[in-house]
Protein backbone atom coordinates (compact mmCIF):
# COMPACT_ATOMS: atom_id res chain seq x y z
CA UNK A 1 0.00 0.00 0.00
CA UNK A 2 3.17 2.55 0.84
CA UNK A 3 4.29 2.25 -2.38
CA UNK A 4 1.60 2.92 -4.67
CA UNK A 5 0.91 6.00 -2.12
CA UNK A 6 3.84 7.18 -3.02
CA UNK A 7 4.07 6.89 -6.56
CA UNK A 8 0.96 8.46 -6.86
CA UNK A 9 2.25 12.02 -4.27
CA UNK A 10 5.35 11.82 -6.25
CA UNK A 11 3.59 12.26 -9.78
CA UNK A 12 1.18 14.32 -8.16
CA UNK A 13 4.62 16.20 -7.37
CA UNK A 14 7.20 16.25 -9.68
CA UNK A 15 5.51 18.96 -12.38
CA UNK A 16 5.44 21.27 -9.70
CA UNK A 17 9.53 21.02 -9.76
CA UNK A 18 9.85 21.86 -13.10
CA UNK A 19 10.45 25.26 -14.71
CA UNK A 20 7.69 27.43 -15.11
CA UNK A 21 8.23 28.04 -18.73
CA UNK A 22 8.06 24.01 -19.14
CA UNK A 23 4.92 23.07 -17.47
CA UNK A 24 3.13 26.14 -19.61
CA UNK A 25 4.37 24.61 -22.73
CA UNK A 26 1.98 23.76 -24.85
CA UNK A 27 2.83 21.89 -28.59
CA UNK A 28 -0.08 24.17 -30.54
CA UNK A 29 -2.04 22.21 -33.41
CA UNK A 30 -3.35 23.73 -36.36
CA UNK A 31 -6.60 25.77 -35.26
CA UNK A 32 -4.57 27.76 -32.46
CA UNK A 33 -1.45 28.35 -35.08
CA UNK A 34 -3.71 29.95 -37.31
CA UNK A 35 -5.52 32.02 -34.65
CA UNK A 36 -2.87 33.35 -32.62
CA UNK A 37 -0.04 33.98 -35.52
CA UNK A 38 -2.54 34.89 -38.45
CA UNK A 39 -2.62 38.85 -38.46
CA UNK A 40 0.09 39.67 -36.13
CA UNK A 41 3.59 40.20 -36.32
CA UNK A 42 6.03 38.78 -35.02
CA UNK A 43 9.52 39.89 -33.64
CA UNK A 44 12.35 36.69 -32.93
CA UNK A 45 15.72 36.04 -33.44
CA UNK A 46 17.47 32.61 -34.59
CA UNK A 47 18.75 30.65 -31.65
CA UNK A 48 21.89 29.85 -33.00
CA UNK A 49 23.68 33.11 -34.81
CA UNK A 50 20.92 35.84 -32.72
CA UNK A 51 20.27 37.12 -36.01
CA UNK A 52 17.15 39.08 -35.82
CA UNK A 53 14.07 39.53 -37.95
CA UNK A 54 10.38 40.54 -38.35
CA UNK A 55 7.30 38.67 -40.03
CA UNK A 56 4.21 39.98 -40.74
CA UNK A 57 1.49 37.26 -41.28
CA UNK A 58 -1.54 38.76 -43.05
CA UNK A 59 -4.60 37.24 -42.24
CA UNK A 60 -5.70 35.93 -46.19
CA UNK A 61 -1.52 34.12 -46.17
CA UNK A 62 0.29 36.69 -47.14
CA UNK A 63 3.51 36.81 -45.24
CA UNK A 64 6.57 39.75 -45.40
CA UNK A 65 9.74 38.63 -43.51
CA UNK A 66 13.09 41.16 -43.08
CA UNK A 67 16.16 40.04 -41.50
CA UNK A 68 19.65 41.53 -40.66
CA UNK A 69 20.70 41.17 -44.08
CA UNK A 70 17.34 40.36 -46.50
CA UNK A 71 13.63 40.97 -46.85
CA UNK A 72 11.40 39.12 -48.78
CA UNK A 73 7.45 38.09 -49.72
CA UNK A 74 5.62 35.11 -49.60
CA UNK A 75 2.90 33.02 -48.19
CA UNK A 76 2.01 31.46 -44.67
CA UNK A 77 -0.27 28.42 -44.25
CA UNK A 78 -1.28 25.49 -41.50
CA UNK A 79 -1.11 22.05 -42.77
CA UNK A 80 -0.45 18.51 -40.85
CA UNK A 81 0.07 20.61 -37.45
CA UNK A 82 2.97 22.64 -38.92
CA UNK A 83 3.34 26.47 -39.27
CA UNK A 84 4.71 26.96 -42.69
CA UNK A 85 6.70 29.74 -44.06
CA UNK A 86 7.52 29.80 -47.88
CA UNK A 87 9.02 33.03 -49.92
CA UNK A 88 9.31 34.24 -52.91
CA UNK A 89 13.04 34.04 -53.25
CA UNK A 90 14.44 33.09 -49.96
CA UNK A 91 14.20 28.87 -48.59
CA UNK A 92 11.42 28.37 -46.07
CA UNK A 93 9.95 25.60 -44.33
CA UNK A 94 7.20 24.26 -41.99
CA UNK A 95 7.39 24.19 -38.67
CA UNK A 96 6.44 22.91 -34.79
CA UNK A 97 5.60 25.60 -32.58
CA UNK A 98 5.86 25.24 -28.70
CA UNK A 99 4.19 27.91 -26.93
CA UNK A 100 6.00 28.43 -23.93
CA UNK A 101 4.22 31.34 -22.49
CA UNK A 102 1.17 33.94 -22.78
CA UNK A 103 3.38 35.75 -25.79
CA UNK A 104 6.87 33.50 -25.84
CA UNK A 105 6.52 30.59 -29.17
CA UNK A 106 9.38 28.38 -30.55
CA UNK A 107 10.00 27.40 -33.47
CA UNK A 108 11.31 23.43 -34.58
CA UNK A 109 11.81 22.56 -38.16
CA UNK A 110 9.35 19.96 -39.37
CA UNK A 111 11.72 18.26 -41.49
CA UNK A 112 13.94 17.66 -38.62
CA UNK A 113 11.73 14.81 -36.88
CA UNK A 114 11.03 11.11 -37.51
CA UNK A 115 7.11 10.06 -35.99
CA UNK A 116 5.45 11.58 -33.67
CA UNK A 117 6.45 15.43 -32.08
CA UNK A 118 5.64 15.51 -28.41
CA UNK A 119 5.47 18.62 -26.32
CA UNK A 120 8.40 16.62 -24.61
CA UNK A 121 10.22 15.94 -27.64
CA UNK A 122 10.48 19.93 -28.33
CA UNK A 123 10.62 20.58 -24.81
CA UNK A 124 14.20 18.27 -25.32
CA UNK A 125 15.66 20.23 -27.91
CA UNK A 126 17.33 23.86 -28.17
CA UNK A 127 14.79 25.68 -30.85
CA UNK A 128 15.48 27.27 -34.10
CA UNK A 129 13.88 30.40 -33.28
CA UNK A 130 12.39 32.30 -30.35
CA UNK A 131 9.52 34.97 -30.93
CA UNK A 132 6.97 36.56 -29.73
CA UNK A 133 4.12 38.68 -31.20
CA UNK A 134 4.94 42.62 -31.62
CA UNK A 135 3.13 45.46 -29.57
CA UNK A 136 2.75 42.89 -26.55
CA UNK A 137 5.07 41.82 -23.57
CA UNK A 138 7.39 39.44 -24.28
CA UNK A 139 7.17 36.59 -22.13
CA UNK A 140 10.11 34.39 -23.07
CA UNK A 141 12.26 33.23 -20.47
CA UNK A 142 15.23 33.41 -22.22
CA UNK A 143 15.13 36.59 -24.90
CA UNK A 144 17.91 37.82 -26.52
CA UNK A 145 19.32 41.28 -25.56
CA UNK A 146 17.99 41.01 -22.38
Amino acid sequence: MRPILMSFVLALAVPLFMPASSRAAEHIGEAQLAAELGGHTIKGYYTRNKVSFVEVYLLGGRITYKDDDKADGGRWSVRDGTFCTFYDTINGGCWHVLKRSVNCYEFFPADAFFGPVTRETLLAIEPHARAARDGERVSCEHWFGS
